[in-house]
């Protein structure tokens, strides 16, 4: 439900930010671009939250090991 009613608002953002852009206003591109960013914080977590639910956990443990290994990863 949290995508249905976040989707349309992306789209929304993202176009505002690219008339915003064309029209050359520089305050509505910063105000849109913070609002898309915004909008997609939540979507970023769900698809997190779904590769949680895909991915077994023996998967993902490995996965931190090797990102550990690397030192990509802040734990």
């Amino acid at each position: 439900m949290e995508m249905l009613f976040l989707l349309p608002l992306l789209v929304l953002f993202y176009f505002w930010h690219l008339k915003s852009i064309t029209a050359n206003r520089p305050y509505q591109a910063l105000v849109s671009a913070y609002l898309v960013v915004v909008a997609c914080i939540p979507s970023l977590f769900k698809v997190f939250e779904l590769m949680l639910n895909i991915l077994p956990d023996r998967a993902m443990a490995e996965l931190f090991d090797v990102l550990k290994a690397l030192n990509a990863i802040a734990i």
